[in-house]
């Protein structure tokens, strides 16, 4: 291969496939990134950036769990932020505003009030501040919430969160910058490889795309590259699930912290902007609203913000995430195939993982170790090629 062949050809420029990007450029190596619609999109953009971790104890193994690759990825959040805004003037909007988890009266059973010791065993185990409060502290830390109903609630002052289509952004022009390709509209329709070692990919117009290494970092799409789910199988798994969000723009923010609800969620921005999400639905690859969805998110903040009843949202919309049941996301290099890495599966926490993700490929294609043990996630080959 010349000088021209990218070190690390990058299929997906979501955030994911852009931090490992950024992670590659930052270590010297030769970066492209193909993307089949525009860089920082579909669900990277979709999303409410939020930046969490409930941890539960361990279960009898000292080996890195989901929970560990969370706590890594927040505070890369937290540093790339800042190096971002400088290389590109594009803020990123990363803050810690603390959360309130609030805890429904049908969690209020001997099952419901054990699961919330366990999360805040897991949180002191592993350093992750929080606090029970009563909903009358939680009212007092956030006047205009209505905790009424909630039965109890945690407090979680460190929890975070950044403006993810502004990272997207951010992340594509200092990847720009550093002299990374990044190729907009262009489709891959799978992993070219030979004699065991990946030789890059072929894109749907049937053009070779040679690389000395290939990353997948297709998203909801991953299962379509026929030679990557024959050998990782499990990335034939990843579907897409449909998350519907409601976006208000309010005077001046009604509240600062995050407010979580089993699934559901507020995140206020600084700016008045005010987030509801999220449905998760499996309905293929279809991205739209429904009545239902958007019904279903208002009435949760209605409920929880009295003083936005009856008031508009200015838009609502729905994108794809790349939904995996159980142990997740797939990251690493494929066994039996050099060359060859994917880092897919996110299922709702893409966002919150893009650096620890990103960091983790870059640090592998270096021959460096990476942030985390990856053995818990390592996409494991059915045969050689």
């Amino acid at each position: 291969m010349n000088d021209a062949v990218p070190d690390l050809l990058i299929v997906g420029g979501g955030l994911v496939g852009l931090s490992a990007g950024y992670a590659a450029l930052r270590r010297g190596l030769r970066v492209e990134i193909l993307e089949r619609e525009r860089a920082g999109s579909r669900a990277s953009w979709a999303g409410a950036g939020m930046l969490n971790c409930r941890p539960w104890p361990r279960e009898g193994s000292a080996a890195p769990d989901y929970h560990d690759l969370t706590l890594a990825s927040i505070p890369l959040h937290e540093k790339w932020a800042a190096e971002l805004l400088e290389e590109t003037g594009i803020d990123a909007g990363f803050m810690r505003c603390g959360a309130l988890e609030l805890y429904p009266p049908e969690d209020d059973t001997p099952s419901g009030r054990n699961n919330i010791e366990r999360v805040m065993e897991g949180c002191h185990a592993r350093n992750v501040r929080a606090e029970r409060v009563s909903p009358q502290e939680a009212k007092a830390l956030e006047p205009s919430v209505n905790f009424d109903g909630a039965f109890t609630a945690v407090h979680f002052p460190d929890d975070a969160q950044v403006r993810n289509p502004r990272l997207g952004k951010a992340l594509a022009l200092a990847c720009r910058q550093r002299g990374g390709v990044l190729r907009e509209g262009i489709a891959v329709a799978d992993v070219w490889i030979e004699n065991g070692r990946v030789r890059g990919v072929l894109d749907e117009q049937g053009t070779r795309r040679p690389a000395r290494n290939v990353l997948a970092a297709t998203g909801a799409w991953s299962a379509q590259l026929p030679a990557l789910t024959r050998l990782a199988p499990r990335t034939a798994k990843i579907e897409p699930w449909r998350g519907q969000m409601v976006c208000y723009r309010l005077p001046k923010p009604l509240f600062r912290r995050l407010i979580t609800v089993d699934a559901r969620y507020l995140v206020p921005r600084p700016d008045g902007v005010l987030l509801a999400g999220s449905t998760m639905e499996h309905v293929g690859f279809e991205s739209v609203t429904t009545a239902e969805g958007q019904a279903e998110l208002r009435a949760f903040t209605e409920r929880l913000v009295p003083a936005l009843v009856g008031v508009e949202p200015e838009q609502g919309w729905a994108d794809l995430r790349p939904g995996l049941k159980g142990n997740h996301p797939i990251l690493g290099m494929v066994s039996g195939v050099e060359g060859l890495f994917v880092a897919a599966g996110h299922a709702r926490n893409g966002i919150c993982l893009a650096p620890v993700s990103g960091e983790s490929i870059a640090a592998l294609v270096c021959g460096e170790e990476p942030p985390v043990p990856l053995a818990t996630w390592l996409p494991r080959a059915a045969q050689p090629i």
